[in-house]
């Protein structure tokens, strides 16, 4: 379960001014299954053979997706819009 600052932050908006723009984040075959479960089918764009999966994720703190994704270390990337890509090496 999400810390609870998870549910009560803000909406974030990005620097064009975007609030709660989708988010595509890449899972790979390892955490995909685990995380899945987590965020649920509907969320799945996209799935590869090896078990990866390419997820659209509803962003309303993009410091919580920041902090999700990190922990997951090097089993997900954030792929798009291009600037939640850039905000996650700010």
């Amino acid at each position: 379960m999400p810390p609870a600052e998870f549910f009560e932050s803000e909406p974030v908006r990005d620097r064009a001014g975007r609030d709660d723009e989708p988010v595509l984040v890449h899972v790979d075959p390892v955490e995909g299954p685990r995380v899945l479960a987590e965020v649920g089918a509907e969320a799945v764009r996209a799935r590869s053979e090896d078990g990866s999966v390419l997820l659209q994720l509803g962003v309303s703190s993009f410091d919580a997706l920041r902090s999700w994704v990190l922990a997951l270390l090097d089993h997900a990337q954030v792929v798009g819009p291009p600037w939640a890509r850039a905000a996650m090496v700010e």
